[in-house]
């Protein structure tokens, strides 16, 4: 194999790895995870505002998404509570 090509798969693979450690790095960062809150709950307000009747779209019922315990979101039966009642 071409070493210009065995260049190209190891930056690929170096890539990969730094990717995985800037995201764990990143993770463990109180300050990373309370900017990813404000984009949340941004996100969350604008759906709120532009598409109030479609908020239990959300939430997803699969279990197979990804997810430690549940699915990816709150179950959607439970998606709206949060318009009416600010939480959970």
């Amino acid at each position: 194999m071409p070493g210009w090509v065995q260049a190209r798969i190891r930056y690929a693979e170096e890539s990969v790895a730094f990717e995985r450690r800037l995201a764990e790095h990143l993770a463990e960062s109180e300050a990373v995870t309370e900017e990813f809150r404000k984009m949340a709950r941004a996100a969350w307000e604008r759906a709120r505002q532009q598409y109030p009747r479609a908020l239990a779209t959300f939430g997803s019922d699969n279990p197979s998404m990804p997810g430690p315990s549940e699915p990816a979101g709150p179950p959607s039966n439970r998606c709206c509570a949060p318009a009416t009642s600010g939480s959970w």
